[in-house]
């Protein structure tokens, strides 16, 4: 911390310091240097293990000063490891030893979901696209990149994996599933892409990039669709049924309980018998 020496988790101080920022404050013995406050940026360190340097070429004898007697005192070095004992923790081990939410100022803080997204490493996954070929054979060749082609960082579903799509301006949404569904797998249709800033979801698979406002750089979010967006908002049309046969005349008129029924007229010979289905 702050281009110091290297301080064992052992130490005093150095439990105070992590129990002071896990607490949600402000690390007692940098107030002094910084009364203000100052951003703290945590780096995970837990798979580097501590090498002590040691000064190259240094003098393996004793050693004497002008004016002074021999020293007989033997000066000895005893080495301490600087790694833990035992082995190394998980991701969710290391969570787990922390609590969950801290209240302040009557604000509930979530200590562990925060710690959890700056450690958490998310897997970049770049596309490859016939666009990035060509992007590759005009770094080779020395020449500047075509000023036409747009780059998209695409955040999956579960935030878990980014992907870099690289695409002419000319390009359309639907080119883009494309894309996503040769390197993903699955339906290019079962999820929706949007952008948060400003909020838009782009649903028109004809439209260009261009078009939708994604160039020369953009950030895009996947989202999974809901059940009743897969099935379709649309209202399937009614359909009705073939014409109805002629009704026959009742060959006992005036014996039932309603008035006597006349007899249905003729169909025109140029009515057609056959069923008709008319969708609406």
């Amino acid at each position: 911390m702050c281009n110091g020496p290297f301080r064992p988790y052992e130490e005093p101080s150095t439990q105070q310091c992590l129990q002071d920022i896990v607490d949600g404050y402000f690390p007692s013995e940098l107030q002094t240097r910084y009364p203000n406050g100052i951003p703290l940026q945590v780096t995970d360190k837990r798979d580097v293990v501590f090498r002590e340097r040691r000064l190259p070429g240094s003098f393996p004898g004793r050693g004497q000063a002008v004016g002074h007697s021999k020293s007989s005192e033997v000066v000895t070095w005893t080495h301490f490891p600087s790694a833990l004992a035992g082995p190394r923790l998980s991701l969710e081990q290391f969570l787990n030893k922390l609590p969950k939410s801290l209240i302040r100022g009557g604000q509930v803080i979530d200590v562990r979901d925060s710690i959890r997204a700056t450690l958490q490493v998310q897997a970049v996954i770049q596309v490859e696209t016939p666009r990035l070929d060509a992007l590759k054979r005009y770094r080779h060749e020395a020449k500047p990149p075509a000023p036409n082609i747009c780059t998209l960082r695409i955040k999956s579903e579960t935030g878990e994996q980014t992907y870099i799509v690289k695409m002419l301006f000319t390009e359309t949404i639907g080119d883009l599933r494309q894309h996503l569904a040769h390197t993903r797998g699955g339906d290019s249709e079962s999820y929706e892409i949007i952008s948060t800033f400003p909020q838009r979801v782009y649903a028109d698979n004809s439209q260009s990039l261009q078009d939708c406002g994604l160039i020369p750089n953009a950030s895009l979010l996947l989202r999974e669709k809901t059940p009743s967006k897969k099935a379709g908002q649309e209202t399937p049309g009614r359909v009705r049924g073939g014409l109805a046969a002629p009704r026959q005349a009742d060959p006992h008129p005036g014996q039932g309980r309603g008035a006597p029924r006349c007899p249905a007229p003729r169909p025109s010979p140029l009515t057609s018998r056959e069923p008709v289905t008319e969708v609406l």
